[in-house]
């Protein structure tokens, strides 16, 4: 054993003195408190918004139609959900334009040498019609108006057996080529012992011959007179033309009439009142004296 009193005891216990006494006067170390985070609750998240696509925005599906069908059957689902965006009335149809008179010029002289006819001119001066009759000086039995290529359109024929009022017939096409040509118009001159206005009356070949469709007022010699219908109206007239003479002047054909047919017509009045050409001045005279 060991005695307590054994000098490295005795050493040993003043140097823990010295070890306590320095570590008591030894600076002492702060060391900071851990960091405390707040404990309030943070607010949740916000919920997502999801947009949902509406009727108008989704895409048709593809069927294989056209981009014109599609839009049309869009156009349709639209006005089932949305009956105001559809159209409730047809859109209105446009106002008819009326067709306004053929105006021509007519030129009372074949172009074709020794022959006596009409030459007929357009509004833009371009040849439209034309009449040309071999041996001017005989009483025609028909004359036939031709287009430009010399195509017969109308065939002007007087009756037979009209001595007194001269009664002629207007077929269409050349009816001496074609026996089956259909009359369009009958055109009688008027004969009246008392003064009238009244020069020749037109009727549609399937009328009644009492029943006049148009009639004939003015002076054809004077290059005026108009052909009017029943209730009065102007569908063809026939004006003169100034500096010029009796030769040329103007003839106005409304759209009812047809600038063919006024043609006809003119071609009938020309026969009728015209005078001279070879004819007996009795003849003339009669006519002069009938003719208001």
């Amino acid at each position: 054993m060991v005695s307590r009193n054994h000098p490295t005891t005795a050493a040993a216990a003043p140097a823990r003195h010295l070890v306590s006494s320095a570590a008591a006067h030894a600076p002492t170390k702060t060391v900071p408190a851990p960091y405390k985070y707040p404990t309030t609750p943070l607010p949740p998240p916000p919920t997502p918004i999801r947009y949902l696509p509406s009727p108008q925005a989704q895409q048709p599906e593809h069927t294989g139609l056209s981009p014109l069908s599609i839009a049309q059957e869009a156009r349709t689902k639209m006005a089932k959900v949305h009956p105001n965006a559809a159209d409730t009335e047809p859109p209105s149809p446009a106002p008819e334009v009326e067709e306004p008179p053929t105006v021509l010029t007519v030129w009372r002289k074949s172009l074709l040498f020794n022959c006596d006819g009409f030459t007929v001119f357009d509004a833009k001066g371009d040849l439209a019609f034309r009449v040309d009759c071999y041996g001017s000086g005989r009483r025609r039995a028909e004359v036939v108006l031709m287009d430009v290529a010399g195509k017969p359109l109308l065939t002007v024929r007087r009756k037979r057996l009209s001595f007194l009022a001269e009664h002629w017939v207007i077929y269409d096409g050349d009816a001496a080529e074609d026996e089956s040509s259909r009359p369009l118009l009958s055109v009688r001159r008027h004969v009246s012992l008392r003064a009238s206005k009244a020069l020749a009356h037109v009727t549609p070949h399937a009328a009644s011959a009492t029943s006049a469709a148009y009639v004939v007022e003015g002076s054809y010699g004077q290059r005026a007179c108009a052909v009017r219908d029943a209730r009065g109206d102007a569908v063809a007239e026939v004006r003169r033309k100034e500096s010029v003479g009796d030769d040329v002047f103007r003839l106005v054909a409304d759209p009812r009439l047809g600038a063919q047919l006024a043609m006809g017509l003119v071609i009938a009045l020309d026969e009728m009142f015209a005078g001279g050409r070879g004819r007996s001045a009795r003849s003339s005279l009669l006519r002069r004296t009938l003719s208001a």
